[in-house]
């Protein structure tokens, strides 16, 4: 049960999303060959672990919401359930064994998502990087400076607005940042 049990999508996904996709993969396969060796260099686990970890990753990349994050690790479960049941019907193992083995794959996606939204913020701060969560935090509307602004200074407010379209419509013509463009105007 616990090479199932182990969260080896963790630091993919972290990279995934604040570095980028080759670089994550490569993390993939690093911690995917030492969980391998862990339990006895068994190469169907290590297939498990890098492929469990690239779908994460895939579900990952440029991901604007804290909840898809989530969702990505979800899918990392999944692929580890299924992975599971499929070892398991090849080594002839008890049914309950393999249960057990799909609800641990589960259970730990859902957590490895819960830490990866838990520890992004802390990350984000220490290394100086700022995610796409975080600029689509900062555009919301109900931002307190934004209402003050808003009510106090509604010229200004539209004209704000106006001029993060422009620069996010440059942006996205000259092949920059569009999402950094419309935050920074």
């Amino acid at each position: 049960l616990l090479p199932y049990l182990a969260p080896v999508a963790i630091a993919p996904m972290i990279v995934a999303i604040l570095i980028n996709a080759g670089s994550a993969i490569f993390m993939a396969l690093f911690i995917s060959i030492f969980t391998s060796v862990i339990y006895g260099n068994r190469l169907d686990l290590l297939v498990l672990k890098f492929l469990a970890s690239v779908v994460a990753i895939f579900w990952s990349i440029n991901t604007r919401k804290r909840g898809n994050v989530v969702r990505a690790s979800v899918f990392s479960g999944i692929t580890v359930a299924v992975f599971a049941f499929i070892i398991g019907f090849i080594d002839r193992l008890e049914y309950l064994t393999v249960l057990k083995h799909m609800a641990a794959g589960l259970a730990t996606g859902v957590l490895t998502g819960v830490i990866v939204v838990g520890l992004l913020p802390v990350l984000e701060g220490l290394f100086k990087r700022t995610t796409d969560i975080t600029l689509l935090e900062l555009t919301d509307y109900n931002h307190p400076l934004l209402r003050l602004m808003q009510l106090e200074a509604p010229g200004t407010y539209h004209h704000s607005l106006v001029v993060a379209q422009l620069s996010e419509n440059a942006a996205a013509e000259i092949g920059a940042t569009p999402l950094l463009a419309r935050v920074s105007a």
